[in-house]
């Protein structure tokens, strides 16, 4: 999906109309509005800005890490009861 800003819409609605391959992909559409609000944040709030989003890359970590941990655990799980079945 390719994204734009579209001018006759409200901050933060986007429209499919115009191609940009720049932001073709998630992480390159997360990349192009981190820029643009990096150069919108005003210079006293942007240490603030920074923790936030390092804030919030943490907690997908932790969140991913957990899901990963899940996971191994249910695949430990059904190896352990095919085991028991096969013996």
């Amino acid at each position: 999906m390719h994204l734009h800003r579209r001018s006759d819409l409200r901050v933060g609605a986007y429209g499919t109309d115009i191609v940009a391959p720049a932001i073709a992909s998630p992480d390159g559409w997360i990349a192009l509005l981190r820029q643009r609000l990096d150069a919108k944040i005003p210079r006293g709030a942007h240490a603030d800005w920074i923790a936030f989003l390092d804030a919030r890359n943490a907690q997908g970590d932790e969140k991913a890490l957990a899901i990963a941990r899940a996971c191994r655990d249910l695949q430990f799980t059904a190896t352990a009861l095919g085991q028991v079945e096969a013996g």
